[in-house]
Parts: structure tokens; sequence; C-alpha cells
């Protein structure tokens, strides 16, 4: 299982919207909002790298009113 977790940054006061839209997609597994540098956090779950790409990409970015997001992959434990 390959794990990632997202930052998002928002419009001010589309936090609620997108918490709701982002509870909606199947690979999250756990959102909550921040305060601070960034106004979301998100947990996606995957069975590769390439599924939470296209997550990523067709899915998150195309939500109205985020503005920036950072991605961090999660290193396999050896």
């Amino acid at each position: 299982m390959n794990i990632s977790y997202v930052l998002i940054s928002c419009e001010v006061g589309a936090e609620k919207s997108i918490l709701a839209e982002l509870k909606s997609l199947e690979s999250v597994k756990e959102v909550s909002g921040l305060f601070g540098g960034y106004d979301i956090i998100v947990k996606l779950e995957a069975m590769s790298e390439e599924e939470i790409k296209d997550i990523v990409v067709s899915k998150i970015r195309n939500l109205k009113k985020i503005r920036t997001i950072v991605v961090l992959t999660v290193k396999e434990t050896q």
C-alpha cells in the first residue's frame, strides 16, 4: 500500500466545501483542517504511486478554490 499526505492551501472561506468534496473521494482515508501555512491535510492510500499521482492530478487539483498543493510520499520501511 502506498501512502501520501497532501497539504492544501485554499481560498479563504472555502475550507468546509473542499473538506466535504475530499471526504467523498475513495482513496482519501483521512482529511483534517489545519492552522498555519496550510489549510487542509489529506491522507491518501492507493495500490501504487501512479494511482496516487492520478488522484492528485485528476481529482484534487481540479477542485475549485484550491491555491497550492504539496504532496509528501511516505517512504516504505526497510
